[in-house]
């Protein structure tokens, strides 16, 4: 959702809208989850994207301990009767410190659907993507004042890269940045974005 090194980060707001959190790493959007599947590629025979993801990796800023956690965005869709369908999952690993408040290792999930559309920035993109976002907030784990503060509807635009060997490079339409990588097969898709650390 997922990680990037092409030039364009993504279209991925990366996924769903930006957050107001601050974060350290690029900037994010939101979304993740899926019809085809999960984002681990369980049912569409994609690589699993949440093995050797990040973690550990946020317990301090400038040496204090603040509360936070490791966030990843993925993403899983698939292509039938000329509409995607899935989702997108913002993940969350809780550092200690959050733990300590309360918090906990969570996600939140956004289903997904939408249809190709032209591409909007990416001069050598495959197709856009026009996704409509709908919280499933009574799924979530995560802290109640987070959900309420995050899991909003959410319109995506992307820009989608895919190549010969199976991967994927997925854009923010409208910046052209590279927001998340993956891979397609048949239809499905999933994507992952890169790691970022998320402080409350």
């Amino acid at each position: 959702m997922a990680t990037a090194s092409p030039k364009h980060v993504p279209a991925l707001m990366f996924g769903l809208a930006a957050f107001g959190l601050l974060t350290v790493g690029m900037s994010v959007a939101c979304g993740f989850g899926g019809a085809s599947g999960s984002a681990d590629g369980s049912a569409s025979g994609l690589p699993d994207l949440r093995k050797g993801i990040q973690t550990g990796m946020c317990e301090e800023v400038n040496g204090s301990r603040i509360p936070g956690a490791d966030s990843h965005f993925f993403g899983d869709l698939a292509w039938s009767a000329d509409t995607f369908t899935g989702s997108e999952e913002w993940a969350l690993n809780a550092n200690s410190a959050w733990k300590e408040r309360g918090g906990n290792d969570c996600s939140i999930k956004w289903w997904v659907t939408g249809s190709k559309v032209p591409v909007t920035t990416c001069g050598d993109c495959t197709y856009g993507l026009h996704l409509t976002a709908a919280p499933e907030i009574n799924s979530s784990d995560c802290p109640e004042e987070l959900v309420k503060r995050e899991a909003k509807p959410q319109e995506l635009r992307y820009d989608v890269k895919t190549l010969p060997d199976g991967s994927l490079f997925v854009y923010y339409a409208k910046s052209g940045r590279l927001m998340a990588e993956g891979y397609h097969q048949d239809g499905a898709l999933n994507y992952r974005t890169q790691h970022q650390c998320k402080w409350f």
